[in-house]
């Protein structure tokens, strides 16, 4: 039997009400914050009970994102190191207003009326609770079918560009700068060792945004790499394996880069982000997001510290070092930290990766609990949580100057 604090907003306490029904059936004990008292005795009560619990189960909904106690609850939660349950209520979920460990929870769509409500909820708790453990496979009816196989075609002589091509090149761009640096590098320590691992690597990881002129990702290869066959007239076989996802692409980068500090094992693409759930030892979770510009990156960036500190957004103080753990400024190549670059001048660019900024971190600490908030320039935020903080902070450090050098970064950090 397991005790769990159930969070929702007062216009939901009906919903509320009837999930701490199911923990009750499911032999598990409910905990909310409903009291008759108030004020600070009410708080520091409720403060009491969230400390008792082992799981966190937040009822989202546009109400929950405005209700200042909800918040406060969360925040909570993630210094007593919760697992966090989120069920979204509705099918316009709150983008925004919500704690950061709710944020990064996984969002698991939640129908009161529905019958199989209570096995969706039975199932969201095994694995808030047992992360490393294979989730049981959910009924044929909650699972979307799989996508049909696309049928062989025989390639075309020439790649015609299409409006949807473009949407998708915008939408990703950036990203695919990423992707392509890192397929670039990984291909080119590859052909030392053997001169067709080339196609293989790329064929086998996907790349996003080829065509008939040898671009891969924006990034023009000769024909040696793209075929060590000579040059024929007759069609070649086509590709079995359908693009890949943006999501897919960033998870076949990490797993590229294969840092000691990030197990593959513990990563998952979806909902067009990559979640690892206890990557490495004190981590918990780490949310890898990639995005088409840096201006909508830093966009991005600056909603996500707002979420953690509030208004107005913290720029250029403190520091997040082994003995500072609230801050907010830039990192670069050369292992510096500086307060002299803007959020705005980042978002910009045409900085300096090595001198001036590559990056910037936001960091905020609760009872030895760290939450981090990172960018990667051009295209990549990063959020993550840990405990204890300084060795979040060393994680941190060591993490984000393997992903910064395999991308084609160059600076005192990189060997």
């Amino acid at each position: 039997m397991s005790r769990v604090f159930v969070s929702s907003a007062y216009r939901d306490r009906a919903v509320g009400e009837r999930v701490e029904g199911m923990l009750h059936t499911m032999g598990d004990e409910p905990v909310d914050d409903r009291d008759e008292a108030a004020g600070t005795a009410w708080w520091n009560d409720v403060v009491g009970r969230i400390e008792t619990c082992e799981l966190f189960v937040a009822v989202v909904s546009p109400a929950y994102a405005d209700a200042h106690a909800c918040r406060l609850a969360a925040k909570h939660a993630a210094a007593s190191g919760l697992p966090v349950v989120r069920l979204e209520l509705g099918d316009k979920p709150p983008k925004t207003g919500l704690h950061p460990i709710v944020t990064m929870a996984r969002p698991v769509r939640f129908d009161p009326d529905d019958p199989s409500a209570p096995d969706v909820l039975e199932r969201a708790l095994d694995e808030a609770m047992f992360p490393d453990v294979p989730a049981a496979p959910q009924p044929p009816e909650a699972q979307p079918p799989p996508p049909p196989d696309p049928p062989p075609v025989a390639p075309p002589l020439a790649t015609p560009s299409g409006a949807s091509s473009s949407v998708e090149e915008a939408r990703f761009g950036g990203f695919d700068l990423m992707l392509a640096t890192v397929l670039v590098v990984v291909a080119a320590v590859l052909l030392v060792v053997e001169g067709r691992s080339v196609v293989h690597i790329i064929d086998r990881i996907g790349h996003h945004g080829s065509d008939d002129s040898g671009q891969v990702g924006g990034i023009t290869t000769s024909a040696e790499q793209v075929s060590d066959a000579p040059a024929s007239t007759a069609p070649s076989q086509p590709a079995a394996t359908p693009t890949a996802s943006p999501a897919q692409q960033l998870l076949a980068m990490i797993q590229a880069i294969g840092s000691d500090r990030l197990s593959t094992e513990s990563c998952a693409a979806g909902d067009g982000q990559v979640t690892c759930r206890n990557p490495a030892p004190n981590i918990q979770m780490v949310v890898f997001t990639p995005y088409s510009s840096q201006q909508e990156l830093y966009g991005a960036y600056t909603d996500a510290v707002r979420g953690l500190s509030g208004e107005p957004v913290p720029e250029n103080t403190g520091d997040c070092s082994g003995d500072t753990f609230e801050g907010e400024l830039t990192w670069n190549l050369d292992l510096g930290h500086s307060q002299d670059v803007s959020i705005e001048d980042e978002a910009a660019g045409g900085l300096d990766p090595a001198a001036e900024a590559a990056g910037r971190l936001f960091c905020t600490e609760s009872s030895d609990v760290i939450k981090l908030v990172w960018t990667q320039d051009p295209a990549l935020l990063v959020t993550a949580t840990g405990q204890p903080a300084r060795l979040t902070i060393g994680w941190w450090h060591d993490l984000h100057m393997e992903l910064a050098c395999a991308t084609g970064g160059t600076g005192t950090g990189c060997p």
